[in-house]
Formats: C-alpha cells, structure tokens, sequence
C-alpha cells in the first residue's frame, strides 16, 4: 500500500493533466470562428 505522500502526488498530477486539457479545449473551442 503507497503512502498517502504518493498516492496525493500521483492524483495531484491527475488533476493537472485534466485541468490542462481542459484549458487547451476551451482554448480550441474559443479560437474557433
């Protein structure tokens, strides 16, 4: 079993990964005419 230090980055690193996407999406959509 991880400890909570690892397992907090790992879902940290997540949530960045999906917080990017998301704002390369919004960009795309917004820079569409």
């Amino acid at each position: 079993m991880p400890n909570p230090d690892s397992r907090y980055a790992a879902r940290l690193a997540a949530y960045g990964a999906v917080s990017t996407q998301l704002s390369l999406l919004s960009a795309r959509v917004q820079t569409d005419p």
